[in-house]
């Protein structure tokens, strides 16, 4: 609590913390800080309730930092870190049955190795009717999109398309005439913010969402090598959940 109140100068030092607690806690450090805001909310909630709003204020946010490697430190290739997410996610399914932590860890990783400003899990719902925002990672404090719904009334989309042919897909200009019939006006909300790479998220060859990266400046330009990277890592992420689900299955017998 001392280092969220006073936290250090060094944004390593404050991430080595964090990454510490979380090997001790067997949790990503994505889902330590989503319980620290979740114990941050309950508690304030509860201060209100007994009406001592004066010692709200006391109950301070995990602190911001730019995100910078610090100059004494090697700065990772995005081949490596392109690594060390697969590494990352393939030693989870020897630790954790939580999918949620796999979801979380991708999400992050995405945004560490090829610098998206955002990046997002969407679950289908059971109708197939919409997709629901899960988890949502950014490294620019915009603005949350977890539990936001999006409509798939409309068909064909970009959504059917994909699932059709089970296939990747990047936007770079949701205003291209060639996406005219596949992106509705509810879906423009997901593709709007900038180029957008997507994938299928497939557990045992059945789809249950997507997993949406932005960059949200319109003139970033999305590499083959970046996509395809992206695609192996969401690729990797499905098969480690295969296999975790099995685990998880077989050891319940």
């Amino acid at each position: 609590s001392d280092f969220i109140t006073n936290p250090p100068e060094s944004s390593d030092e404050f991430i080595d913390l964090l990454e510490e607690i979380s090997q001790l806690k067997k949790v990503t450090v994505p889902e330590l800080k989503r319980q620290i805001n979740l114990c941050r909310e309950q508690t304030i909630k509860l201060l209100s309730s007994y009406g001592a709003v004066i010692l709200e204020e006391k109950i301070k946010p995990l602190p911001i930092f730019n995100v910078k490697k610090q100059k004494d430190k090697v700065k990772l290739t995005k081949e490596q870190k392109t690594l060390k997410s697969i590494k990352a996610l393939t030693s989870l399914t020897k630790t954790s049955t939580d999918i949620n932590q796999f979801f979380q860890l991708t999400l992050s990783s995405l945004i560490q190795a090829f610098e998206y400003d955002q990046a997002t899990l969407f679950i289908f719902t059971q109708d197939k009717k919409a997709l629901t925002a899960r988890f949502h990672e950014t490294k620019n404090d915009l603005p949350d999109m977890n539990n936001e719904q999006i409509p798939l009334i409309k068909q064909p989309s970009i959504i059917s398309y994909m699932v059709d042919r089970n296939t990747h897909l990047q936007v770079l200009n949701h205003r291209d005439k060639k996406w005219l019939n596949y992106i509705t006006d509810e879906l423009s909300e997901l593709v709007s913010y900038g180029p957008t790479s997507l994938s299928l998220v497939i557990i045992n060859q059945r789809v249950i969402g997507l997993i949406s990266a932005q960059h949200t400046k319109s003139d970033i330009q999305i590499s083959k090598n970046n996509f395809d990277d992206f695609c192996f890592i969401v690729e990797h992420l499905n098969m480690c959940l295969s296999i975790t689900t099995k685990q998880h299955i077989n050891k319940a017998i």
